[in-house]
């Protein structure tokens, strides 16, 4: 995020893991790391809403070959924006105060182990009224 860096985890800190259950927003182009042998790094954007009124956004990091798996996964129409999901991996969070407006935020990155769709909603099934017995 833009923004002077406040606090993060110290780096030989184990990250805590996380299930996040929400949906895929921004979709990133993948970059490659030339000072890695041209490692791929891939990013989306997934929105958690607790609340109605709230929503809590992660940006979902992926490297190599896991960054090669989820961008054949956009291209081929598997995943895309607006999509339920639910991510587990390693959450890193990073405070920051942005430079526009001088307000305080966090930024919040998971290295996943997986993403998974979720299941479309079921739309509820009609009951037929009950006759009495008798």
């Amino acid at each position: 995020m833009p923004g002077e860096q406040v606090t993060q985890h110290d780096q030989g800190e184990q990250l805590p893991k996380v299930t996040v259950h929400g949906r895929i927003g921004q979709v990133y182009d993948a970059e490659y790391l030339p000072q890695r042998d041209n490692m791929m790094v891939f990013k989306f954007s997934v929105a958690e809403h607790p609340t109605p009124d709230d929503t809590t956004w992660y940006k979902v990091t992926t490297f190599g070959e896991r960054a090669q798996e989820m961008v054949k996964r956009f291209e081929d129409g598997e995943l895309k924006v607006g999509q339920a999901v639910t991510v587990v991996g390693r959450l890193k969070t990073q405070e920051y105060v942005s430079r526009r407006t001088g307000q305080p935020g966090v930024d919040r990155q998971i290295y996943p182990f997986s993403v998974k769709l979720d299941a479309p909603a079921q739309p509820a099934q009609p009951q037929a009224p009950q006759t009495p017995q008798g």
